[in-house]
């Protein structure tokens, strides 16, 4: 058996250069990620935890111009923009199994 564990660290990151322009302040995060691989020579099975303690993390941020689209209009029928403001974030726990056969038998 075969034991994995790895750890990311990301510190904060500026979305935009000395916070101009109404940037954002990414915070930091660290995602950790375990394994547990049995090999057998033509099959393997491992079982495995990514994102091991659930971490929320912001990973980027998206507003721009291209953004801005006209949803609404005002009391003289002219286009309202709203900004369009999101983060991506980094995906939950996922626990799981991956199986693999090796059909050539090992040549």
């Amino acid at each position: 058996m075969t034991w994995n564990f790895g750890y990311s660290y990301q510190s904060d990151v500026l979305t935009r250069a000395n916070s101009r322009g109404a940037g954002y302040v990414l915070d930091g995060f660290g995602i950790a990620n375990a394994s547990v691989v049995y090999d057998a020579g033509d099959w393997s099975a491992t079982l495995f935890v990514d994102n091991v303690f659930d971490e929320y993390a912001e990973t980027g941020a998206t507003s721009n111009r291209l953004a801005n689209v006209p949803v609404l209009t005002d009391l003289d029928g002219g286009a309202v923009n709203v900004r369009s403001f999101r983060v991506n974030v980094a995906p939950p726990r996922a626990i799981g199994v991956r199986l693999n056969w090796d059909i050539t038998g090992g040549e």
